[in-house]
């Protein structure tokens, strides 16, 4: 459904470009400015990069309801959410625990994920304070957009960085929250410590860095996709 949305919008755009361009470049003009304008109070464009990243998902909840667990890995980050959840860091090991083994969890020394910790704790947040561990990775999605669109602010003109982080969700947004954090705060050191106050060119530094960022991110998400 999403591809023939998104098919259908392209599909849009293109008959608006080669059908009369000038009807409709006087409004994107205007948005485009007003875009401009928002994307330079960089403090304000990452706050409202999450923002609308969370209101996004609450518009298409109908279409695309609450998902229930399906593949190994959630079921494994729900038992550590849950383990959490009831304000435990681990579970003691079941006496018959060689029946119940299974995948992406421990039966020793201790009943537990065997994920890393981070996505359990959001997953347990969500469950605490809003009922159901979704809205704990619906938190998370919000917070990778405004990370990516700050860490994007330190690297490229601040336009691309608005739009950068409207479209930096993925489901693999525990990986890009780390990275988009350790990019944009090394940026914003290597600065400092050189004494530079203006941003650096776009042209000489920012592109092979953008490229390496995009690499890494590409690799990150093809070992996502093949767990």
């Amino acid at each position: 459904m999403y591809l023939l949305l998104e098919l259908a919008l392209t599909l849009f755009a293109i008959a608006c470009a080669l059908w009369k361009p000038s009807v409709f470049s006087g409004p994107f003009q205007a948005i485009e400015k007003y875009i401009s304008r928002i994307a330079r109070r960089q403090r304000l464009a990452v706050l409202l990069v999450g923002i609308v990243a969370l209101a996004a998902r609450l518009t298409v909840i109908p279409v695309s309801p609450i998902p229930s667990p399906a593949i190994q890995d959630e079921f494994g980050h729900l038992l550590i959410a849950d383990t959490f959840a009831h304000g435990k860091i681990t579970n003691p090991t079941h006496p018959l625990w060689i029946h119940f083994e299974s995948f992406n969890i421990i039966e020793r020394p201790t009943y537990q994920g065997m994920a890393q910790p981070g996505q359990g704790i959001l997953l347990a947040a969500g469950k605490l304070i809003g009922g159901h561990p979704f809205w704990g990775v619906w938190f998370s999605l919000g917070l990778l957009c405004a990370s990516i669109c700050w860490m994007l602010q330190a690297w490229v003109p601040p336009e691309w960085a608005l739009v950068g982080g409207l479209f930096g969700g993925h489901p693999a947004r525990n990986v890009q929250l780390l990275g988009s954090q350790l990019l944009g705060r090394s940026a914003r050191c290597h600065r400092r410590s050189t004494g530079a106050r203006s941003a650096p060119s776009h042209r000489s530094q920012s592109a092979p860095s953008l490229r390496r960022y995009f690499g890494m991110r590409a690799n990150f998400i093809g070992e996502h996709q093949t767990l």
